[in-house]
């Protein structure tokens, strides 16, 4: 068996649920980890060790139209869950694999959906679903569990305890595992934010994108609390369309993108990303915008 994975919480719970619902393979599993702008690993990598009709997983994340179909003509089951709508979009003509394409749930619950039809998801699964989608159903729940389980290893193994854990934890807010790691998260939320206000004031730029008034931040792997909005995903300033977080990481720049005005899924797709309406993203060689060079008017994002 092999996983493909998007290498974010979502896309690790997600492979985590496939280990966990198919036991008897997962010490034997090969597991890739992918974020966009990355190459998956040439087919003859693992295709030595070929097994007829072997089963591949995509979990979280989309592979090239090519390498789907290399997979599909090498003779591997193909199954694809995911949820990012660009994507969707995209793959159209593999619509007939098996799995799950469903834009309004996280990867890590249609996995789970996938496996376990008759159960429903542990309740760290819906949190990390809460925070990945920003439904935000669970308010500072969901931000102190995300946030407090950056603290654990929760790479995707056979026998990786911390998921062991969270699977067992069904009751919500009640078990000795929950309450740790929301404790800790709070820890780490409380920093975040500070450290976040102080550093908008510092290297934060008002720019002009895509025709849009956009605020923008060289911060890498922060999520959207960075540039501007709060704990529980509200924006803390209406007056920008589009909110930029970007860096470079020695080849390319990687520009995240996040809306609550503007479908930003369109726009990276526009430059060979994609992501949801609401938060998006792509990888560039040259940055597509800069500083306004007037930012007499700029709101100060508090």
């Amino acid at each position: 068996m092999i996983i493909f994975y998007h290498d974010d919480l979502d896309g690790r719970a997600s492979a985590q649920v496939i280990l966990h619902s198919l036991e008897h393979k997962a010490p034997h599993t090969t597991l890739f980890p992918m974020n966009y702008g990355n190459k998956p690993p040439p087919i003859s990598l693992y295709s030595s060790k070929f097994v007829p009709k072997e089963d591949i997983y995509i979990v979280d994340f989309s592979l090239s139209e090519e390498y789907m179909c290399q997979l599909i003509n090498a003779g591997y089951n193909v199954h694809w869950i995911d949820h990012h709508v660009s994507a969707i979009k995209r793959l159209a003509r593999f619509s007939h694999l098996p799995g799950i394409r469903n834009t309004n749930q996280a990867a890590c619950v249609l996995t789970w959906q996938y496996f376990n039809t008759l159960s429903k998801p542990p309740f760290p699964i819906l949190l990390i679903e809460d925070y990945d989608i920003w439904k935000w159903e669970y308010k500072e729940h969901t931000a102190y569990f995300y946030f407090g389980a950056q603290l654990y290893d929760t790479i995707p193994r056979y026998n990786n305890y911390f998921w062991k854990d969270a699977f067992n934890s069904e009751e919500p807010y009640k078990s000795f595992f929950l309450t740790r790691i929301q404790k800790e998260g709070r820890i780490i939320c409380d920093y975040r934010q500070n450290f976040y206000k102080d550093l908008r004031k510092q290297i934060g730029f008002e720019c002009e994108f895509e025709e849009y008034k956009c605020f923008a931040m060289n911060v890498a792997k922060t999520g959207s609390q960075a540039v501007g909005t709060s704990l529980t995903g509200e924006y803390l300033d209406g007056s920008y369309d589009i909110l930029i977080a970007y860096y470079h990481n020695g080849e390319d720049f990687c520009i995240s993108l996040y809306s609550n005005k503007v479908d930003v899924s369109k726009i990276a797709e526009k430059y060979n990303g994609g992501g949801h309406v609401g938060a998006a993203g792509f990888t560039v060689k040259t940055l597509p915008f800069t500083r306004r060079t007037d930012e007499t008017n700029k709101t100060e994002i508090l």
